[in-house]
């Protein structure tokens, strides 16, 4: 019933929009801002210092984005300058982080972090964060097998963990895992990167369990599901991870709608709520996989198609 596209430009859902069939509600942050060389130029709007930066939140909040992205390349300084000009807006700022201490982008303003790898260098040592982020400065691509090297070495179990999570929680910071696109299958992967993969769902869980808001998003393509279905794995993954179908379910809806900045309106089955609902098969409650099974779509009140299984 509802879409978030955390990059793409907000003009290319125009000729969804225009063919006026029925569409989910579009939550859209235009592209995401980053310095040269961008890591997707075909998704990213450049800036190169603090001003740049809040004269795109300017522009993009004109064009109706909902919330504003900010990428890993950026300064630290410009990603401060950027919250403190989305946020008198009232737009939230999520980042996709990489080679920033996550600590410390918090504190300059962000309310949202994409991806659990976001997190990787808040427990490392500094030199050796170091060596990580000039690998990625000269190559975007270096991240790519560099995160799983990284990640296999990360104690999920560490007690430098409850003081970054304490920070996220405190600033009330959502963090949206997207373990799918990181999956890595014992019988297909490397033993580093499935050993990464494990640690990555074993912070995504302590992070939870110290009340890091864990919000649920997915990407259009992941390694192990087809496409169209990588939110259903991402649930699935997440009770791998260690929630519960009902924590999960719960992240998904009204944890979600306040990552939206839209829970007076959506994520709960209350009056004054718009009427979002989907039937099932089978209670999620019991098998996180009857998502799968969804026969019929509710929107505002209204079913969407009046014979549409899906």
């Amino acid at each position: 019933t509802s879409l978030r596209d955390p990059g793409a430009w907000i003009g290319a859902y125009g000729s969804e929009r225009r063919r006026g069939n029925p569409l989910p509600r579009l939550y859209l942050t235009g592209p995401h801002l980053d310095m040269h060389p961008p890591a997707h130029p075909r998704d990213a709007l450049i800036v190169r210092d603090a001003e740049e930066g809040r004269l795109a939140v300017r522009r993009l909040a004109s064009q109706g984005a909902s919330a504003i992205k900010v990428y890993y390349r950026l300064p630290l300084g410009t990603i401060k300058a950027i919250c403190e000009e989305a946020h008198t807006f009232g737009l939230p700022v999520t980042a996709h982080l990489e080679i920033h201490n996550a600590t410390e982008v918090v504190e300059a303003g962000v309310d949202g972090i994409e991806h659990i790898t976001s997190l990787g260098l808040a427990t490392l040592p500094q030199r050796e964060a170091e060596i990580y982020r000039q690998k990625v400065l000269a190559d975007n691509e270096a991240r790519k097998t560099g995160r799983y090297e990284l990640w296999e070495h990360i104690d999920p179990s560490s007690e430098d963990w409850l003081p970054i999570f304490e920070t996220m929680k405190a600033a009330g910071v959502f963090l949206c895992p997207t373990l799918a696109i990181f999956e890595a299958n014992p019988a297909q992967d490397e033993d580093f990167k499935v050993k990464a993969f494990e640690n990555m769902k074993q912070v995504t869980c302590r992070a939870f369990k110290a009340g890091v808001k864990i919000a649920v998003g997915s990407h259009s393509y992941v390694p192990y599901a087809e496409f169209g279905d990588a939110y259903y794995r991402e649930l699935e993954l997440l009770v791998e991870a260690g929630l519960s179908p009902g924590e999960v379910i719960k992240a998904a809806t009204f944890t979600n709608s306040g990552f939206l900045n839209v829970s007076h309106e959506l994520g709960t089955l209350e009056v004054g709520r718009w009427a979002d609902l989907i039937l099932l098969e089978k209670n999620p409650l019991e098998d996180i996989t009857s998502y799968r099974s969804a026969k019929r779509v509710m929107q505002a009140g209204k079913w969407v198609g009046e014979n549409e299984a899906l």
